[in-house]
């Protein structure tokens, strides 16, 4: 189906991206996403096993020391900002999952009850091992804008048309969808010039209020 589409869509629209919930946070799904010549943004387990690359002299040993999120070595820190009781930490690191087959780069957004010292953290990550923690974060971001402009485009552009077969109204939206992924293009553009998140954007607004704190 994702083949079929790139297809009909060729060169007028170049993608580079593949946005997928925490569903679709696994080896199948990025193994398919690099077959058609994409990079998979996606969420893993909060639970997920990881480790750190072996750095010893044997050769035979493939994984180092296992990662605890809610417990990160300072080295990969980020960024760092406060929003009243609360502190959200940003790490970002290469890291290899047993269930991968390759290295993947994760982004931990760590947030902490400064009076409570409650926590709750989420792992995003990139198949892409040369985006930056805040473009991953944009990325995975646009995820939630995505729906929800394409919740509104069904009620204002008639998207509905698509589960009807008379052929003059899904002519009528294909054009419609045309416009609309142009409309859609523009956020897409100058991820590396964007500053660092802040927990006002609506997307990370969104993925955050999800985090079980405990």
């Amino acid at each position: 189906m994702l083949s079929a589409l790139l297809i009909t869509m060729g060169v007028t629209i170049p993608l580079e991206y593949l946005l997928l919930d925490g569903k679709f946070g696994h080896n199948a799904a990025v193994q398919m996403t690099r077959q058609l010549g994409l990079h998979l943004v996606s969420k893993l387990r909060y639970d997920s096993a990881l480790y750190l690359p072996y750095q010893g002299t044997n050769s035979r040993r493939k994984y180092g020391d296992q990662l605890n999120p809610r417990s990160m070595p300072q080295q990969f820190l980020c960024h760092t900002t406060m929003e009243e009781d609360w502190r959200l930490d940003y790490y970002q690191l290469q890291v290899l999952h047993k269930e991968f087959a390759q290295s993947l780069n994760v982004v931990i957004v760590l947030k902490t009850n400064l009076k409570t010292q409650q926590q709750g953290h989420i792992i995003l990550f990139s198949s892409d091992l040369e985006l930056t923690y805040h473009q991953l974060i944009d990325l995975y971001s646009l995820r939630f804008q995505i729906e929800f402009d394409f919740r509104d485009a069904l009620a204002i552009l008639g998207f509905g048309g698509f589960y009807e077969y008379l052929s003059n109204r899904c002519y009528q939206c294909r054009q419609s969808s045309f416009l609309y992924g142009q409309s859609l293009s523009s956020p897409l553009t100058g991820l590396s010039t964007r500053p660092p998140p802040t927990v006002q954007s609506s997307g990370l607004e969104g993925l955050l209020s999800s985090l079980q704190i405990c």
